[in-house]
């Protein structure tokens, strides 16, 4: 079967109920990502995770986003059993899970990883991930305008405000130190279409309200992540750091234990 518009299958396939997972997978990225929890999923369903919106995402990004997502998963009539979502995506997740409770699909499971609603110091933080691989190329011209463009954008509220700043930071870092690094144009083109799509999710994910249906949300984090969810149907904590998270055996644990406890309740209910 199809794969909708918005989705990529990442395991188990031809599968009647799909797990959703949410997530922005960047290019090199160090984290792990729901990739790593497939064993976990593939025996109870198909996994897919979300891809984003080509760039530019038009005017209100968030509800962008959430068109791209939910319009095939309705479409496809597969039943959703699960929506899983890891730190900003967790914010997408939320309204997921509540978009399909509200179109009389059978009520999928809500998992949140980590979960965190951007603001503009977690903009301003990829830009300096970004800068800090190439931190010895960088001129002193270079240098300072990559430490103004980052202060502008912490001193903001404005999310999308200090996205665009960032967005134009990093073109700078693709068409100097990256160049100097000898990558070529198409892959630098990549890595700016990357960034820009990075900073339209980061900035939807932050200008949405993340307080809906938080309490019906099962939670794990990481050893020292903050709580970010009031109430939580269940929450655990794992002595793991944030970015191994996702491919740790006792998140795949945790999650199986989800899953197989949903299911129990399903069949109960439908019998």
């Amino acid at each position: 079967m199809t794969v909708p518009n918005g989705w990529k299958r990442a395991g188990a396939p031809d599968r009647d109920d799909v797990v959703l997972a949410v997530d922005f997978e960047a290019i090199g990225r160090p984290e792990a990502s729901f990739r790593d929890l497939i064993p976990a999923v593939e025996a109870a369903a198909e996994l897919w995770t979300a891809v984003p919106p080509p760039v530019p995402v038009p005017a209100e990004p968030f509800a962008a986003h959430m068109q791209h997502w939910t319009a095939g998963v309705l479409e496809s009539g597969r039943n959703v059993v699960a929506v899983l979502g890891f730190c900003a995506g967790s914010v997408f997740a939320t309204s997921l899970a509540t978009h399909l409770r509200g179109s009389g699909s059978e009520e999928p499971l809500l998992v949140l990883f980590d979960p965190e609603r951007p603001t503009t110091t977690t903009l301003a933080d990829q830009l300096a991930n970004a800068g800090a691989t190439v931190q010895p190329l960088l001129t002193p011209n270079e240098a300072a305008s990559l430490d103004s463009s980052l202060a502008a954008a912490r001193a903001t509220s404005d999310v999308a405000a200090a996205a665009t700043r960032l967005i134009g930071a990093y073109d700078e870092l693709v068409q100097g130190p990256f160049l100097r690094a000898g990558l070529n144009q198409r892959y630098r083109d990549e890595l700016a279409r990357s960034f820009r799509s990075l900073m339209d999710y980061l900035t939807a994910a932050g200008s949405a309200d993340f307080a809906a249906a938080r309490h019906a949300a099962d939670v794990v984090y990481s050893e020292h992540w903050p709580e970010a969810v009031n109430e939580p149907a269940t929450m655990v904590r794992l002595p793991i750091e944030h970015g191994s998270l996702l491919r740790s055996d006792r998140c795949r644990e945790v999650l199986s234990d989800l899953l197989e406890r949903r299911a129990a309740a399903s069949t109960g209910a439908a019998a």
